[in-house]
């Protein structure tokens, strides 16, 4: 009696609670298989579909006409462009029966006398005053600068992007007459692509001046190069208002492009967990290295190597290698499309690309090619000037190539061995920015592994400055090395797009707008050859050791004969006439250069259009 509540208690009234409870389950067991397996009353299928009302063929019609129009506006105005490249235009526009009227240039005259009235009296007053300044002060300031180097005022911190762009414009206010501020694109997430340039007339490219680039924090989570950038942007302009003689000369002499972050998005995300977790520290860690599109930025550039390797022996170019249509299909960032719509807007001669991960500089290949070995060396035409160069580096560099004085980061201790290393010998990057910069254009790039701690603690930031400095400037400079000059036709005017060859090296650069041209060269004599629409001329160019770029000029005429002067440090080594059959021999590889550069151009107008069209 004492367990009868756990019995079954049937709802209605039974005589036997057993068969009760047999027959409310079956009864509940069939009532829940009905409720199963009821089908819908109403029919709700969807609708069906009419082809007529889904594909809008009037919509693909319109579509259709319209990017015909925009081809055919394209193709015309390549054709122009091609024709005033060919004749260099026909039209006259100067006036030069203009002459300059004023409607007020009497008042404007009483306002000067008045200005220069009033300058009178401040200086008089200025001149009567007695200089009174602190000594010991001073003195102070001077021990400190001959410590530092000019560091004082240098911000050794983290920049997050709007402090980064806050010191980049409160710079170019600050030194506004050498330096401007600009951009060259947008990141995924919208944050502008930032370069400074320096120049003693900024956002103009002067015939004779070499142009040269630093790219930092590629890789988001790789931060001391966007800081060290930093911090050089902020020494130019100081050491340039201090009157240093080295950094005038410097900025003088050069156009310089410096942008602190390539990767502005990966840097936000990587400093969401800063310096303290390993997975944006430490040599292996990668959060934030990628591009908000989980892009790495190093590899998604044309790997152009296997793609001039596959050319034929009779139509292959050894420099500015067409990109492969194929490459469009794939997935571009915004920011590689910026920095190779970049790449060919500017005629760069020398370039660096700042990264962490180790201590070592890398200059190319850095990709395999067609092989399929790993790890093995891959040599670039111009590899011993890229390893010279790469000394530049090192040698100014604190620690960078002394053996122990930096502690290993990985299994290979590259301080050890002369602090520098083949790409492709160290592992394969296909797709890399600096391969991609010697194959695609006339600069040299090469790439500089600054730490093993990728985002290393913020008051560590002014010992990378330090080693670095030296290096950092030491290589700008070294873009004023080898040979330079200029290629003019019969009337003196520049050429652009004209050959310039280097008997023994298997690649080639080519005039700028201008008709300026620079190639850096190892010390010694060499056979330079200038070729355009069916000229050609030979010289012999010497570089020396230490001394600064040699001029080496060139000039086409009806005879295509050169004269040398008696101050001239080269020799003319061709002096012949061509001969209506020679020009006619050279008709079709003038042709092929029109054609290859006709197609540049159109190639650059269709990027633009892209980056028009993304943003």
């Amino acid at each position: 009696m004492q367990s009868s509540h756990r019995s079954y208690q049937p709802i209605t009234p039974a005589n036997n609670k057993l068969l009760k409870k047999r027959w409310d389950q079956k009864r509940f067991y069939t009532h829940r298989m009905k409720v199963q397996n009821a089908s819908p009353v109403i029919d709700n299928k969807p609708p069906r579909t009419y082809m007529h009302l889904h594909l809008k063929l009037k919509k693909l019609q319109v579509e259709e006409e319209r990017l015909a129009t925009v081809e055919r506006d394209n193709r015309i105005l390549l054709e122009k462009i091609g024709y005033i490249m060919r004749t260099g235009g026909r039209v006259d526009n100067h006036n030069s029966d203009y002459q300059q009227k004023s409607l007020n240039k009497t008042k404007r005259q009483r306002e000067i006398l008045r200005i220069t009235h009033e300058n009178h009296a401040i200086l008089k007053r200025i001149s009567s005053k007695e200089p009174t300044y602190n000594h010991l002060q001073w003195e102070e300031e001077w021990k400190v600068n001959s410590v530092h180097g000019g560091d004082v005022g240098i911000d050794f911190r983290y920049h997050h992007y709007p402090d980064l762009s806050r010191v980049l414009n409160d710079t170019a206010a600050s030194c506004r007459e050498i330096s401007l501020v600009y951009t060259i694109g947008k990141s995924v997430e919208g944050r502008d692509l930032w370069v400074i340039e320096f120049s003693d007339n900024p956002g103009v490219h002067e015939p004779g001046e070499p142009e040269f680039r630093y790219v930092g924090n590629m890789h988001g989570n790789e931060v001391v190069g966007r800081e060290v950038l930093v911090n050089l942007v902020q020494y130019l302009c100081s050491r340039y208002q201090a009157g240093d003689a080295r950094i005038r000369r410097l900025i003088q002499q050069t156009r310089i492009h410096i942008m602190p972050s390539m990767n502005p998005d990966g840097f936000e995300r990587a400093a969401t967990l800063g310096p303290d977790s390993p997975r944006t520290s430490t040599s292996w860690g990668s959060y934030g290295r990628l591009n908000s599109e989980r892009i790495d930025l190093n590899r998604n550039f044309p790997d152009l190597l296997p793609v001039w390797l596959l050319q034929e022996e009779s139509q292959r170019r050894n420099h500015h290698v067409d990109i492969p249509e194929w490459y469009w299909d794939t997935l571009v960032a915004p920011e590689t499309l910026s920095v190779i719509l970049w790449s060919f807007s500017q005629p760069f001669v020398l370039a660096g690309s700042l990264h962490g991960g180790s201590v070592v500089v890398s200059y190319p290949f850095d990709s395999c090619g067609l092989r399929k070995v790993m790890r093995s060396y891959s040599e670039a035409p111009d590899d011993a000037l890229f390893r010279k160069l790469a000394k530049v580096y090192v040698d100014g560099h604190r620690k960078m190539g002394k053996c122990g004085q930096v502690e290993p980061c990985n299994a290979r201790n590259f301080t050890c061995k002369g602090g520098m290393t083949n790409g492709a010998e160290w592992y394969c990057v296909p797709g890399g920015m600096q391969d991609f910069s010697y194959l695609a254009t006339n600069c040299l790039e090469m790439t500089f592994e600054l730490s093993c701690d990728k985002y290393p603690d913020e008051d560590e930031l002014q010992t990378y400055w330090e080693d670095n400095k030296e290096a950092l400037l030491s290589y700008i400079e070294a873009v004023h090395t080898g040979i330079k000059g200029f290629v003019r036709d019969g009337a003196g005017k520049g050429v652009a797009n004209a050959t310039i060859s280097v008997e023994g090296v298997d690649h080639d650069v080519t005039t700028a707008s201008d008709g300026d041209y620079w190639r850096l060269l190892l010390p010694g004599t060499h056979r330079v050859t200038a070729s355009w629409d069916g000229f050609e001329q030979t010289r012999t160019c010497v570089v020396g050791d230490k001394s600064p770029a040699t001029v080496c000029d060139f000039g086409f005429s009806a005879t295509t004969t050169w004269f040398a002067s008696e101050n001239d440090v080269t020799e003319a080594t061709s002096q012949s006439v061509i001969t209506p059959a020679q020009a006619g021999q050279q008709a079709s590889s003038s042709f092929s250069l029109h054609c290859s550069s006709l197609f540049r151009s159109y190639q650059l107008l269709v990027l633009t259009l892209t980056v028009v069209w993304w943003s």
